[in-house]
């Protein structure tokens, strides 16, 4: 077996584990589904129980596994890519993946512009012709309809958010949503395929058991989700506000939520309870809190648990292994592309500054209302902002080796970037700008 082929075997292996964890309790199979055409992406999972199919969002992990995949195939191949996947995970376990390279996607939500058409054309070129409708760009009409508005990226409801949790709420979820997306991606490559067993009431610990290791974690609760219907749309509430539900230890962190909330004004961090309903989604609901609240408790991994009765139990978790360094920016860009994907991300400027405000050696420069810089002692990546403020492209360029930097100084280069970097900035000690290359421009209009 190539190199190649174990590094997707093993891309295959996480995105089951990933995918089965976002199951509902009971679930007879779950589907991970994604479609892709040139800037527009969308993505759901589904969960079939006792014949019943439910529908929630894919978190921002597992949206990274999924196009990190899809890039790999192209890598692999190198005519033309898959448009849309679905990965098919049974109780069993038995798992089915289907990709999609000729016919055209059923849109789960929206769709694609023309403009989304040609791009595709540029970007994944096909020795033997498009299929006809990839040419021409006619479209079918949404297999869901009754789901728009719900995953696509930018929506009204999506912007409804800041009016049930609030704007502070918000902007704290974006400027930490990046980081810990990093983390998070660390803690699933260790307990992503462990056995799990919780315990709240006593010792407050997560413990997850995996073939060569154990890890036990302790536990602090945020919150909780009732489970909900059509009848009982639910709640969210924060362990703080039932102080006999858990163990006193395992609730502290949600009291630091709550006095931050009541000290910066921040009311959806100090009400007791959150009504949950067609916008606030329950484990997206406990996401988007649990991100929120990351900086301000200094814990960046979590665990979302959902028991029996379809309750969702959110728990902070810290161990020794889950602290992890940030990766180099290029690769951590490809993180803030993804995000971009996330149907709750709608400020992309806080996205991007918010990252460098919870990591070391990075610093974020706004060079205009367009133009987003974040520069480091490897490099610097330049993100493209359209008018709306939606980050549409990213450049990554590489820091000159001390011997490239003595050679551009006595040829007197400048290094002009193309996107109109200026050579060098406060972050990389005045280096000139050395390599460059595009990052994946995976959304944006």
């Amino acid at each position: 077996m190539s190199a190649a082929d174990s590094s997707t075997d093993d891309q295959l292996i996480e995105l089951v584990h990933a995918t089965r964890s976002l199951g509902r309790f009971g679930y007879e199979r779950v589907e991970l589904h994604y479609n892709h055409v040139g800037n527009y992406a969308e993505a759901c999972v589904v969960s079939v129980v006792d014949g019943d199919e439910l529908v929630d969002p894919v978190p921002d992990e597992v949206v990274t596994l999924v196009l990190r995949r899809r890039i790999s195939q192209h890598e692999r191949s190198g005519d033309g890519v898959w448009m849309s996947y679905v990965l098919v995970c049974w109780m069993d376990g038995l798992v089915e993946e289907h990709e999609n390279y000729d016919n055209q996607p059923r849109w789960l939500a929206g769709h694609p512009t023309e403009h989304d058409f040609i791009l595709e054309r540029e970007r994944f070129p096909r020795a033997s012709g498009f299929p006809a409708w990839l040419e021409s760009g006619a479209l079918l009409e949404p297999l869901m309809p009754e789901a728009k508005d719900r995953l696509v990226i930018g929506s009204s409801k999506a912007r409804a958010l800041c009016g049930e949790i609030g704007v502070e709420a918000m902007h704290l979820y974006h400027e930490a949503l990046v980081r810990s997306m990093e983390v998070q991606e660390h803690v699933m490559s260790l307990v992503g395929a462990a056995g799990v067993e919780v315990d709240l009431e006593g010792r407050a610990a997560v413990t997850f058991t995996a073939a060569t290791s154990i890890i036990t974690a302790r536990a602090h609760v945020l919150g909780t989700t009732d489970a909900t219907s059509s009848e009982t749309p639910g709640r969210w509430r924060w362990a703080w506000s039932e102080p006999d539900a858990f163990a006193p230890s395992s609730i502290q962190f949600s009291r630091l939520v709550r006095n931050f909330g009541e000290a910066e004004q921040v009311p959806g961090l100090c009400t007791p309870e959150l009504p949950l309903n067609e916008v606030l989604h329950p484990r997206a609901t406990a996401l988007l809190l649990l991100v929120a609240s990351k900086p301000i408790t200094g814990v960046w991994a979590h665990f979302a648990l959902e028991n029996e009765r379809g309750e969702t139990v959110a728990l902070l978790l810290e161990h020794p292994d889950f602290e992890v360094g940030r990766h180099p920016i290029d690769v951590t860009a490809q993180y803030a592309l993804a995000a971009t994907l996330n149907l709750t991300v709608t400020d992309h400027r806080a996205l991007i500054s918010g990252y460098a405000k919870h990591v070391a050696d990075v610093e974020f420069v706004a060079e205009s209302e367009s133009l987003l810089l974040w520069r480091a002692p490897e490099g610097e990546v330049a993100f493209d902002l359209d008018d709306s403020g939606r980050v549409v492209a990213a450049q990554f360029t590489a820091a000159l080796t001390a011997d490239e930097a003595r050679g551009a100084s006595v040829l007197g280069l400048g290094g002009a970037d193309p996107v109109g970097v200026a050579a060098g900035g406060a972050g990389n000690g005045g280096a000139a700008s050395g390599r460059k290359r595009w990052l994946r421009r995976w959304l944006g209009r």
